[in-house]
């Protein structure tokens, strides 16, 4: 079992993030596409837009 993850996010000295990001399947799937090293897998996706 994994440990909840706090993750921030920063841009241009502000911060533009802060939270636990959930876990999710379609995640972990675009993950495997774009990475072919299972050390690299992530299951969590932080989506950040203006």
């Amino acid at each position: 079992m994994q440990k909840a993850l706090l993750a921030r996010g920063r841009h241009d000295g502000r911060e533009v993030y802060r939270g636990t990001p959930a876990q999710s399947l379609s995640a972990l799937v675009e993950s495997m596409a774009a990475k072919k090293v299972p050390e690299l897998l992530f299951t969590s996706r932080i989506d950040l837009k203006k």
